[in-house]
């Protein structure tokens, strides 16, 4: 089951997704200032507005569930949205992708717009592929920070028409206990690291990587270096064969003093001085 309704189409034109990448920027600031006053006023109203800023939709969350992010947790959610924003201007301008054939016909803006929103984006941490180690203690508050992007960027999607797909955001864990308690899948399953390589994947289990913009792993402690040389061989297959993960951005969530691999040798963990360093 997707974790939200996804079938709504509204905007189809590249200057509104343009105008509203903009307006959800919502202007220039320093992280000092949003946190002396983010969450004073909970009683923000952005139902006016086609897209919330990333500042009110922080406040709405903090008031209707409680979520008041500290510091570390806004740059974190900032910056896996702007990552897919970014991901969203770029697929606008691919004629292959869904979205750019949804918006192939409604070129308007300029390639300075372009180039200015994609230089504030990326100046605010979004990147063409992200890579992002998120660590700390249970309770640290890792998760809460990325199911708040999520949800952010299915509003915006909402917005702008590009349909929300189940996989947009793809939550996995090692173990299946993990797993489910946010409805993903184990890493191991979703990205075929057990069927062994040099078997080719099917066109079936390709596709179930076409939509996906952000992975994201839980327990990356538990993995070896094994096992992630055979996650990025995977992705290759199903996405992009030149680049890192397949050019997916991953978000790999966990705690090295927490929680080793089962019966591996210390030089297959992923982070010890005796490993590969792969990760």
């Amino acid at each position: 089951m997707s974790r939200f309704q996804h079938n709504v189409h509204r905007r189809t034109s590249y200057e509104s997704l343009i105008s509203l990448i903009t307006t959800s920027l919502g202007g220039v600031y320093d992280y000092s200032s949003i946190f002396e006053s983010v969450y004073e006023d909970n009683s923000v109203d952005d139902s006016s507005n086609d897209v919330p800023t990333f500042i009110q939709f922080a406040k709405r969350m903090a008031a209707e569930e409680g979520t008041k992010m500290d510091e570390k947790q806004y740059i974190t959610y900032e910056t896996i949205v702007c990552t897919f924003l970014l991901g969203l201007i770029e697929d606008g301008l691919d004629e292959k992708t869904d979205l750019g054939k949804m918006l192939a016909h409604t070129m308007s803006s300029s390639s300075e717009d372009q180039n200015k929103i994609m230089q504030e984006l990326e100046a605010r941490g979004g990147m063409k592929q992200l890579r992002m180690f998120l660590t700390g203690p249970a309770g640290a508050g890792k998760t809460t920070a990325v199911q708040l992007a999520e949800k952010f960027c299915f509003e915006f999607c909402k917005s702008v028409g590009n349909i929300w797909k189940e996989r947009t955001f793809l939550f996995t864990a090692y173990t299946g206990s993990a797993a489910s308690a946010f409805g993903g899948l184990t890493i191991v399953k979703a990205a075929y690291i057990s069927k062994k390589l040099g078997t080719d994947l099917t066109d079936k289990e390709k596709a179930e990587w076409k939509h996906v913009r952000i992975l994201i792993i839980d327990e990356i402690s538990f993995m070896t270096t094994t096992e992630m040389k055979k996650l990025d061989i995977r992705l290759k297959e199903c996405r992009d064969p030149t680049l890192p993960f397949g050019g997916i951005s991953i978000i790999f969530s966990g705690d090295f003093r927490q929680l080793e691999p089962v019966s591996a040798p210390e030089s297959d963990f992923l982070f010890t001085s005796q490993s590969g360093r792969f990760f």
